[in-house]
C-alpha cells in the first residue's frame, strides 16, 4: 500500500485558513476532507461495495454482508436492535449514563458524563410507548461506602406531542445503602422530549454515579 498526500486547492470562500493559487498537498496534521461519502478499495477489488457516508447526524457504514448502511451506534452499541421491516417499528436500547457530583444540587447522569443536555440523554421517539428497567450505583470514594437502587417504569409520546407517564409511574423496587440525601428518580423533559435520570448527591462529599438502562420501545 502506497503513502500518499492529497492535492488541495484551499480558499478561504470555502472555508479555509489559507489561499493556495495552485494545486499544493495536504496537511495530514492540519487539513480535513470534505465529502458525501468515501468508498474503500483493496488490491484485488475497485467498486461501490465499501462505503462510509453521512446519513443526517448519522455516520453510516455498508459492506457486501451489511447491505443495508449501520450507523456508527448500532455499531458501538450493538444492544441497540430495530425491526423496521416487521409491522410496527420495535427498538430496545441499552444505556451507560454517569456523573461526578459534589453537593447536593440535583442534576442527570449522562451518556458521556458531561453536564445534560439534549444530545446526552435518552430521547422519546414520536409516536412510541417505552418500558424502561434502571440500574444504579452510588460510589463514595472518601468512604468506601456504595449505595444502589432499581427502578422502572413506563412512557409514552403520542405523535409528536407530550410525553407522559403511565399509570402506576416510575417505581422504585430496591434500595439499599443509602446514606443523607442520596436520592435517585426518573422523570421526563417534556420540552425535549427526553427521559432521564435524575440523581441528588451529598454536600462537600464527591459521589460517583453510573446506571445502566435498558429501553423496550414500540411504535404506536
Amino acid at each position: 500500500m502506497d503513502r500518499v498526500q492529497v492535492v488541495k486547492w484551499e480558499s478561504s470562500a470555502l472555508g479555509g485558513t489559507q489561499n493556495n493559487t495552485q494545486p499544493t498537498p495536504i496537511n495530514p496534521q492540519e487539513d480535513a476532507l470534505e465529502a458525501m461519502g468515501l468508498y474503500l478499495q483493496d488490491g484485488s477489488n475497485r467498486d461501490t461495495n465499501i462505503l462510509i457516508a453521512r446519513s443526517g447526524n448519522d455516520m453510516t457504514f455498508k459492506d457486501v454482508t451489511n447491505a443495508t448502511p449501520k450507523t456508527l451506534t448500532n455499531i458501538l452499541n450493538p444492544s441497540a436492535t430495530t425491526s423496521p421491516s416487521f409491522k410496527f417499528n420495535v427498538k430496545v436500547t441499552d444505556y451507560t449514563l454517569y456523573i461526578q457530583t459534589t453537593n447536593v444540587t440535583a442534576t442527570y447522569v449522562t451518556t458521556d458524563g458531561a453536564a445534560p443536555g439534549t444530545g446526552n440523554q435518552i430521547p422519546l421517539n414520536a409516536s412510541t410507548g417505552v418500558t424502561f428497567s434502571a440500574l444504579m450505583t452510588a460510589a463514595r470514594p472518601s468512604t468506601g461506602t456504595v449505595s444502589n437502587w432499581a427502578m422502572r417504569g413506563s412512557a409514552k409520546r403520542v405523535a409528536a406531542g407530550t410525553c407522559t407517564v403511565d399509570t402506576g409511574g416510575i417505581q422504585e423496587v430496591l434500595a439499599t445503602g443509602i446514606v443523607g440525601s442520596l436520592a435517585t428518580d426518573v422523570d421526563i423533559d417534556n420540552t425535549n422530549k427526553l427521559l432521564r435520570v435524575k440523581v441528588t448527591g451529598l454536600a462537600s462529599a464527591t459521589i460517583n454515579w453510573v446506571c445502566s438502562i435498558r429501553v423496550v420501545e414500540a411504535s404506536l
